[in-house]
């Protein structure tokens, strides 16, 4: 099976995988500010260490900063010794950050895409919650709490565990006045604001690749609020274009290197996610929030809606929200008053923003009622809006690729002669201005430099004839009302079949077919108080046949004389003006673009690594043009050579999943795995090039063996060049238990018993599959269980053998827990705790669910337990409570790493409860008393509980208070294995002793034998060796 655009960029970057899903993740950016970070850095000086990487780390001041007057102390004496305490951490621990004020501020999750430090397939945290803007480059970016923030500063990793998978699909084209904002707005009012809760959410589908990348990330910001860990989109060209040159992306050769890495950042074809929703753009109107919360989403047109079938808390928050607002159902949004305009924020704050406002307002006035704050997300997006003169006007953008024109209904293009615009490339804007000349039916551009691409002023010309040659009369008769029309530019082949179309060329309206320039022209009518509007439904579609000799070549595949890259390296052009081509049967790579016509002269580019190559038409011949070309991938083509027409058009086969299935000659076998492991260390990818495999794509090279039901062989790297980086056998329903073979040990990881691991993860999936929903909830379900008997049988005879099936069935407690999260933190919503018998049948040495036993209810219950339990057990198996707090706690642990929940201040926030009442009160017993649902939730917390009471005692010490008291008892009731007997006037006191002895206890016995019998103190030792 494929893999999604996530799991290709997480797999990647698993330095260890552990129990329960968790992963050590490797992370790539560290992103930090003057809020989360103070605490982390003052526990890195407690232990007495430093930053560990500091060149992957990242500081800018951004949630304390005053937004004028920055140049002056900072007033507010918090925020100033905030930024004071920032300043003075980054400088002792080497740590890169942008001073307030400097050229470089901002906005953390805008600084670091426009200095070009977020790029695609990496990992990227950061103590803020929108750190998943970053996935709008193709990137798994997630917030992170204090303690989490500590953790990579000493490590550069992370422990989390992996999130399930959402795609959410939104096709089709957006209609006029749709931002970004409106699609992710409309989505989280389909799916609600907690709909996204423990999904990592690819964005996917024709309309949100149309959106540039600074709307992407607007999107992938958004996806927080509707629960999600983080949104992600595949990175395409605009991606790249917009990395391309900034200061801090690869630069020349290594730029090129690793864009050929980041193009196999994609979703695979057959990727499974665990939950899909698909929209579509022609949907959605510009939305408004009536409420409080982003989930309170409507179309901008609509009604605010009646709150029927709400209950409970829901109808609760409705009521409250509308009450704030001051808003009713049935009510609609037009016509409200506006009270204050805001644009800024790591969601609205850079250029494209400042442009969209610029364009809305010219020409108009603020009302005197509304107050606006206009707040740019940093130094370089203020920079820049002043460039462009969006202080005062809003200039016409136009970009070489695609671009918008307007004009007034006595339009004459042909007579006008010239246009001026600002050309776009990589965020640096230049200004130029187009001359039409018509006599000769050429054009120049005046003021041209370097920066324009020869490909793109090609493609600008072909527009320029398109719009010279616009039949003007016959658009007039199909909108006779008209006051003026804008003008869209398209990428289409061929004409499609629309209600109001026109094809015409240099000779006027025709019925010419072939490869044709589209243009939409949307017909507009000035409106009351200035500026034009189109009703979306006028719209007249133009085919402009340019007259190039297409027909001659297209529909022919052409077959390169040298010799391909393990095979024939062959280009194929098709009628609609796309192309493909095949380097040779050691491509990974099936490459697919778009060509054009320039006289003889054929230019073709790769919609894939954006690679453009030069051809002449000579014949039947296609004759390679090295002047400003890029050349392909593996096979580097010498001008003059030839590809020859072979007559039949043909496309490669790839597999099924979009990957490229490579069948060298056979399937890889163990004793095959055996015999290469002895070469160790040696062992290279041409070793295994005789075998078959599966490319998977990702942030990495990676190759898959299919060896058996039982086995996979996985190769990975950063080239096939370069040594791999690992060559693991692994059990193929669990990745997680492997060797790499170089290392030895293949003959005894064949031999091991594998079978407990994977009937522990087949419990695990019968309970899951017996306890979620059909339907998606928005909650995440994990389970725990204990083992009390486990029994083989022997089952039916098999076809046409003696031999019998083997079946397995196991005994004990089944907890499943469904966890809702909200406000950094998460709550129990659902779960159960039973006993069961699940039998499963083996197969292959799988685990196939068979049965899923549960007793009845009421005072069936007892009788039933005792009847299918083995007499050994039934007791134990009617006796829940003596394991619930154990199994609570592995659900609890697999909550939080699941939700990235902080639990520092989550038990805080615990004590805190417990201590604000009874307040007469001395004895801390009754104010346990009092809350003890939160006191439950504290054992539940388990091991982060104490490592709250830990850090407490040890690191801060002095904890003589009623705080003292009740952690004294908490610790007591978690770890009573270590209870003391002593009376102690203070919490403190009394953990001074509990060390005491636990260093005593470290000096007679290993670690392994403390972590066995008295695991608190091997969680405090191991505190106060780090």
């Amino acid at each position: 099976m494929g893999k999604t655009l996530f799991d290709k960029v997480w797999d990647a970057h698993v330095v260890r995988q552990l129990d329960g899903g968790r992963s050590v993740l490797y992370i790539d950016r560290h992103y930090i500010h003057e809020v989360t970070s103070p605490v982390a850095f003052l526990g890195l000086k407690n232990r007495g260490i430093k930053v560990a990487r500091p060149q992957q780390t990242t500081g800018t001041p951004d949630h304390n900063v005053p937004t004028l007057n920055q140049d002056r102390p900072v007033a507010e004496e918090q925020s100033r010794k905030q930024l004071e305490s920032f300043s003075r951490n980054c400088e002792e621990n080497g740590v890169e950050y942008f001073k307030l004020g400097s050229p470089g501020h901002g906005v953390v999750h805008i600084v670091g895409p426009e200095q070009g430090i977020t790029q695609p397939g990496m990992t990227i945290v950061c103590g803020d919650s929108h750190t998943s803007t970053h996935g709008a480059f193709g990137a798994v970016a997630f917030g992170i709490g204090t303690s989490e923030v500590e953790m990579v500063f000493a490590s550069q990793c992370i422990l989390q565990p992996k999130p399930k998978t959402m795609r959410i699909t939104v096709n089709g084209k957006r209609g006029k006045g749709v931002t970004a904002k409106d699609i992710v707005l409309y989505i989280i009012s389909k799916i609600s604001a907690s709909g996204g809760t423990g999904h990592f959410i690819e964005f996917a589908g024709e309309a949100i690749r149309d959106l540039s990348m600074e709307e992407r990330m607007t999107v992938c910001n958004m996806s927080i609020e509707c629960g999600a860990r983080g949104g992600i989109i595949a990175p395409d060209q605009t991606t790249f274009d917009y990395v391309k040159g900034r200061n801090r992306a690869p630069q020349g050769a290594d730029f090129d290197k690793a864009v050929a890495a980041w193009k196999e950042l994609y979703s695979d074809q057959d990727a499974h996610f665990d939950t899909e929703y698909a929209f579509d753009a022609a949907d959605i109107e510009p939305m408004i929030t009536y409420g409080t919360n982003p989930g309170m989403g409507m179309g901008i047109t609509g009604t605010i809606p009646s709150g029927e079938g709400l209950s409970g808390s829901d109808k609760v928050s409705f009521d409250k929200s509308l009450n704030y607002m001051g808003f009713h159902s049935g009510e609609k949004m037009l016509g409200k008053k506006v009270d204050y305009v805001f644009l800024g924020s790591c969601t609205n704050g850079r250029i494209e923003d400042f442009r969209q406002f610029a364009n809305a307002v010219k020409g108009r006035k603020k009302a005197p009622n509304v107050t606006a704050w206009l707040v740019p997300g940093s130094k370089m997006v203020e920079a820049q809006a002043k460039a462009e003169g969006l202080e005062n006007s809003s200039q016409l953008l136009v970009d070489a690729d695609n671009f918008d024109l307007m004009f007034t209904s006595n339009f004459n293009w042909a007579n006008d002669g010239a246009i001026r615009f600002l050309y776009g490339r990589n965020q640096k804007y230049y200004s130029a201005q187009l001359r039409m000349f018509h006599d000769d039916n050429k054009y120049f551009i005046t003021d041209r430099s370097e920066w324009i691409e020869p490909e793109k002023v090609f493609l600008l010309s072909h527009y320029l004839d398109a719009l010279k040659y616009m039949p003007r009369e016959e658009i007039r008769q199909l909108s006779p009302d008209a006051d003026g029309y804008s003008v869209f530019m398209r990428h289409e082949g061929a004409p499609i079949d629309y209600e109001r179309v026109l094809k015409y060329s240099q000779n006027g309206v025709n019925s010419n077919d072939g490869w044709c320039i589209h243009l939409e022209v949307q017909p507009l009518h000035e409106v009351e108080g200035g500026g034009y509007n189109g009703t979306g439904d006028e719209v007249i579609h133009l085919f402009y046949n340019s007259g190039d000799n297409r027909d001659d070549i297209a529909g022919k595949t052409y077959l390169y004389d040298g010799e391909g890259f393990g095979g024939s390296f062959t280009i194929t052009l098709y009628e609609d003006g796309t192309f493909t081509y095949y380097e040779g049967m050691l491509s990974s790579y099936i490459g697919a673009g778009t060509f054009m016509l320039d006289g003889d002269t054929v230019i073709m580019t790769d919609g894939g690594y954006g690679l453009v190559n030069h051809f002449r038409h000579d014949g039947d011949d296609l004759v390679f043009v090295e002047q400003d070309s890029d050349n392909f991938i593996y096979v580097k083509v010498k001008d003059g050579e030839k590809f020859h027409c072979t007559g039949e058009a043909f496309k490669q086969n790839d597999g099924a999943d979009g990957t490229v299935q490579i069948m060298p000659n056979r399937k890889l076998s163990l004793n095959d795995v055996i015999m290469l492991s002895q070469k160790g260390y040696d062992l290279t990818w041409s070793d295994f090039d005789q075998f078959k495999y599966i490319e998977t794509g990702s942030g990495l090279y990676i190759r898959v063996y299919e060896i058996n039901e039982m086995y996979e062989l996985w190769i990975g790297g950063s080239w096939i060049d370069e040594d791999p980086m690992y060559i693991y056998l692994a059990l193929a329903d669990d990745l997680d238990t492997r060797i790499d073979i170089r290392d030895g040990g293949v003959t005894d990881f064949i031999d091991a018993d594998h079978s407990s691991v994977l009937l522990s993860k087949a419990i695990n999936e019968a309970i899951l599959t017996e306890n979620k929903p059909s339907k998606p909830d928005g909650l995440y379900h994990c389970a725990s269980f204990v083992l009390l008997d486990q029994k083989e049988l022997s089952g039916t005879p098999t076809v046409d053998s003696s031999d019998h099936t083997q079946m397995v069935t196991v005994y004990g407690l089944a907890l499943h827990q469904g966890f809702g999260y909200s406000g950094g933190t998460f709550h129990d919503v659902s779960g159960s705790h039973i006993p069961v018998a699940i039998t499963f049948e083996i197969v292959g040495g799988k685990y196939v669910l068979k049965e899923y036993w549960t007793p009845r209810d009421g005072s069936y219950y007892v009788r039933d337990v005792r009847d299918k339990f083995p007499d050994e057990v039934e007791d134990e198996a009617l006796d829940t409570q003596k394991y619930i707090l154990a199994q609570k706690q592995t659900c609890y642990d697999q909550g939080v790493r699941y939700g990235g929940v902080d639990t520092y201040s989550a038990v805080e926030h615990l004590f805190e409860v417990i201590e604000s009442s009874p307040a007469t009160s001395s004895r801390p017993a009754d104010y346990i008393d009092a809350h003890s649902v939160e006191y439950r939730e504290l054992m539940y917390y388990g091991d982060y509980t104490l490592q709250y009471i830990f850090s407490k005692f040890h690191l801060e010490g002095n904890q003589t208070g009623l705080r003292g008291q009740l952690m004294r008892i908490a610790l007591d009731d978690l770890a009573p294995e270590a209870q003391l007997r002593l009376h102690a006037e203070t919490g403190q006191a009394y953990f001074d002793e509990w060390k005491a002895g636990a260093l005593q206890i470290s000096e007679q016995h290993d670690m392994e034998w403390i972590k066995e019998n008295q695991p608190a103190i091997y969680l405090l030792l191991r505190m106060i060796n780090e």
